[in-house]
């Protein structure tokens, strides 16, 4: 459900959305979005305020993002980005603060880790057209995590998207489902590189390291 405000200008015209989304989860998401048509540039600058959006409400389709790794944390922040004619993104950037939710894992690994607050900041790389996480930060039972990472697309010679490269990196983490201080695992570095396909529920693992003091 969105409203739209169009209006023609010198340099070539600008329009402004206000947008409620629907999702799988309980509640719609909410856009509020401005783009701007600049006649020299053939480009699009947008800019864009987005409330209560839940990356595992809208990821049902990606079987490592739906299955494998639940992001249930209401996110709300905004977007700078760059689009040209042809809709291809020239640049972008977002950042976003994450409201108390949870990560959910799969039973085998562990528990849902239960997370109090964050800030996420990414990068639009439109060589790859991925996405990169850099300088984010979760609070997981009061200890600060730092997060990294980078989500590369691999698509098909006709360019419909065929899978996602998942490289994750973190630091400080704590693994505690109930955020309970004396129940923490103390975890100093995380690093995960995998192929999520989109095509099929397969998931590859290419690497994967966790180190807690001296054990790996």
């Amino acid at each position: 459900k969105a409203s739209l405000a169009f209006k023609r200008m010198p340099y070539g015209f600008t329009f402004f959305s206000e947008a409620k989304i629907a999702s799988s989860g309980d509640r719609p998401w909410r856009a509020e979005i401005s783009a701007s048509y600049r006649r020299e540039r053939k480009s699009f600058a947008v800019s864009a305020r987005i409330s209560d959006l839940v990356p595992a409400d809208i990821a049902d389709d990606i079987f490592a993002l739906s299955k494998l790794t639940q992001v249930n944390l209401p996110l709300s922040g905004h977007v700078e980005m760059e689009v040209s004619e042809d809709a291809k993104i020239l640049n972008g950037s977002a950042e976003f603060t994450a409201a108390a939710g949870e990560l959910g894992l799969p039973g085998f690994i562990a528990e849902p880790i239960a997370v109090n607050e964050g800030l996420l900041r990414i990068d639009f790389d439109p060589k790859t057209g991925g996405i990169v996480i850099t300088d984010s930060t979760l609070l997981i039972g009061g200890t600060p995590a730092q997060i990294a990472g980078r989500f590369t697309p691999i698509r098909q010679p006709d360019g419909r998207l065929d899978a996602l490269k998942i490289e994750l990196n973190a630091r400080n983490l704590s693994l505690d489902p109930n955020s309970i201080v004396k129940d923490q695992i103390a975890i100093d570095r995380v690093d995960f590189t995998g192929v999520a396909s989109v095509r099929e529920a397969r998931f590859d693992v290419e690497d994967a390291v966790i180190m807690a003091g001296d054990a790996g």
